[in-house]
């Protein structure tokens, strides 16, 4: 096999064949580096691999076409098959040689990788599951470019007819949609042949241990035919050789049997087992919080997904898989809606979408849409005609069906909601709607309330919300929030940056609590802000129960908090107050009190004892605290924190924050000097140097 692996390599570069390959790959590479990664900033490689897939289709049979064509055509296959090396050895070493001379091209990503890491945080897991993939793939077609290339003698149709399967391969799928097969034993036949879809699973950051043993099956396959085939064609009608025939036909079902075994066997298994989630957002497995939410469930519970097999949402599917695993009392049916066109009516007026959620238990449900399950960020286009702006696209910024699906078990097996309500009339933050999905997932349901029209707080009220008025509260209004503060119930109060004057009524309303609001902005004089901007405030996270998770020791986690109150604390009556985010010492005030010295609590929880029971509140001094570009530049931790207050001052302990798990990853700005140079680089010096060196081995050689 060594032999003949070195004679192949060697041959791949004697001639224009191998430098050919790579000066196109590179070139391709290069491109989709220079749009995806230079220009668009997108840290994964997976941009840049799915963009070669489809180049590779033309230059894997480029490879591979002259294997076994171009012995034929010059009848040096009987001196090769005549050496002292087996059959099986001939075609291990050609399709070795090949192997390499397509790993060679692999370096390259990872240096994709290094420049991308100097301008940017790169999840380095995600783009090792994406290379690994494509290696599986790469080695999975090379064994059917082999294979062909030993039913040919012509390099020429050796290429055609590897480009034409390797095409149908990857486009299975496709045409299987486009025939409207919906037979299950026929969609199971056809996916055997599907090499994109295994491909196109490694490109999310998940290994899902059945993909890499299907392209391992494909390779093995494909190489036991290849030494088959050749073996066959030597073989003479006589005693012997049909015996031998017989063997091999018979090797060839035995080992048949033995990949199917092992393919349904592996994908068998339980998702749990066979998955194994490298995505820096764990999307494909279960957190802990979703986790925390279905332990002590004792009811069982039964969700339908409303669509057809064929058509099911692959992360839906594993997050229910990992569900009904963790917890038996979960049942999930599929229900498939040409099958069962009425089957929605008795939950529902309106006919759910695909892949929607039918949560039910004992009698009660809950229908969760599909496109709840996933946080949009929609696109706006001015329309002349109508003079406004319409909807003309979006984006899919985050998945939130493990919140959804655990909010609707607790809905279906009876578990209480808690009543929030919001004060209005004074220009408050409102909150959008990734905060609103995490809020209602934590079990809360919300309703805005004037307190104008009240004479006092709902009695039902578990929790207040003051979030940052512009304009103060009246007289009136601060009444009946006090008179709310003498309840077993909780509160979370805001404080805002605001021009309009000092906030009288809402700073006494604090005052009463043991909390004095500061006449100003906080400012920084050390390097705890954020983006060179000394107001835009990285406050320092106390060690308590309410920042548990954000809070760590080497300090890697961060909340936002631009433009932030000063608070000091001060004595009253059976009141407790506890600082869990501060300023450092070094900290100033801009303002009236700009005599006061740091460090300053920004954020503060409160416990009013009283007769029976107590109340909760935390008071927060930044309006910008919940705006959503501010959380997601500290990767939601605003918000986090914000649920473990929330679910603290209503003192509810069977409900779990279940976060979204954000797609978006931070994009990676590269000058463009630094663009442009890379680029010329990469797509046109690299490949033509390449090419070059090739015309001039094949000069030098035609010269001997």
């Amino acid at each position: 096999m060594i032999p003949v692996f070195k004679k192949e390599w060697k041959a791949n570069f004697r001639t224009l064949t191998g430098w050919l390959f790579l000066a196109i790959t590179l070139f391709f590479t290069g491109w989709y580096f220079k749009a995806y990664g230079l220009d668009e900033g997108y840290p994964y490689l997976s941009y840049i691999i799915g963009g070669l897939k489809l180049i590779f289709m033309f230059t894997f049979p480029i490879l591979t076409m002259r294997s076994f064509a171009e012995e034929k055509r010059y009848r040096t296959d009987q001196l090769l098959f005549t050496a002292p090396v087996s059959a099986r050895a001939v075609v291990f070493g050609k399709y070795l040689a090949a192997l390499m001379t397509f790993l060679t091209t692999l370096p390259l990503l990872i240096v994709f990788m290094g420049i991308l890491k100097v301008y940017g945080d790169v999840p380095v897991k995600e783009n090792a599951v994406a290379i690994f993939y494509f290696v599986l793939f790469g080695m999975a077609c090379i064994g059917i470019g082999i294979f062909i290339s030993a039913l040919s003698d012509n390099q020429i149709i050796a290429a055609v007819l590897t480009f034409f399967v390797l095409m149908c391969s990857a486009s299975v799928s496709g045409i299987v949609s486009s025939a409207g097969i919906k037979n299950p034993v026929l969609l199971k036949i056809s996916g055997l042949f599907d090499l994109a879809k295994p491909f196109d699973n490694g490109m999310y950051g998940t290994i899902d241990w059945a993909d890499p043993v299907y392209y391992i099956s494909v390779t093995i396959l494909m190489l036991y035919l290849t030494d088959f085939v050749l073996t066959s064609g030597r073989l003479h009608v006589k005693t012997s050789g049909i015996f031998n025939a017989l063997t091999g036909v018979l090797r060839l079902i035995l080992i048949l049997f033995v990949m199917a075994a092992c393919n349904l066997l592996i994908r068998g298994l339980p998702a749990e087992r066979r998955v194994a989630d490298m995505t820096y957002n764990k999307i494909r497995s279960l957190s802990e919080e979703a986790k925390a939410g279905i332990a002590g469930l004792d009811k069982e519970v039964m969700i339908y997904v409303y669509c057809e097999e064929d058509e099911k949402d692959e992360t839906l599917d594993s997050t229910l898989s990992y569900m009904s695993a963790y917890n038996d009392k979960i049942k999930v049916m599929y229900i498939s809606p040409s099958a069962n066109p009425q089957f929605y009516r008795q939950y529902s007026e309106r006919e759910p979408a695909a892949n929607s959620l039918i949560v039910t238990c004992e009698d009660k449900s809950r229908v969760i849409e599909y496109t709840d399950c996933y946080t949009l960020n929609y696109k706006y286009a001015y329309n002349a005609v109508s003079d406004t702006y319409v909807v003309s696209g979006y984006d899919v910024t985050g998945y939130d069906g493990e919140g959804k699906i655990v909010s609707a078990i607790d809905h279906v097996t009876d578990t209480a909601l808690q009543k929030i309500y919001c004060l209005g009339g004074h220009d408050e933050v409102q909150a959008d709607p990734e905060l609103q999905m995490r809020i209602e997932n934590a079990h809360f349901e919300t309703e805005n309330i004037n307190l104008l029209k009240y004479d006092e707080i709902p009695e039902d009220c578990s929790v207040l919300l003051i979030l940052g008025p512009l304009s103060d509260i009246t007289e009136e209004e601060l009444a009946k929030v006090k008179k709310y503060t003498s309840r077993d119930a909780g509160a979370i109060f805001i404080c805002a940056y605001t021009d309009g004057g000092k906030q009288e009524n809402y700073d006494s309303l604090l005052s009463s609590l043991g909390i004095k609001v500061l006449d100003g902005t906080v400012y920084e004089s050390s390097k705890a802000y954020y983006n060179n901007e000394d107001t835009y405030l990285l406050p320092e996270i106390v060690d308590t129960e309410w920042t548990r998770g954000i809070y760590t020791e080497g300090r890697t986690k961060y909340i936002y908090m631009p433009f932030a109150k000063g608070l000091k604390l001060i004595e009253a009556p059976g009141v407790e107050c506890r600082t869990f985010l501060t300023s450092t010492e070094s900290a100033g005030i801009n303002g009236a009190d700009s005599a006061e010295e740091g460090p300053f609590s920004l954020g503060v929880f409160v416990r009013k004892y009283l007769d029976k029971g107590s109340f909760r509140a935390a008071v927060l001094s930044s309006d910008y605290f919940l705006d959503p570009e501010i959380n997601r530049a500290v990767g939601g931790n605003n918000h986090s924190l914000f649920i473990k207050l929330l679910t603290s001052v209503a003192e509810t302990k069977d409900t779990a924050d279940i976060p979204v798990k954000n797609y978006e990853y931070d994009r990676i700005l590269v000058p463009g000097g630094v663009r442009s140079g890379l680029g010329i680089f990469f797509m046109a010096a690299l490949p033509l140097m390449l090419i070059a060196v090739g015309l001039v081995i094949r000069g030098i050689r035609r010269r001997k």
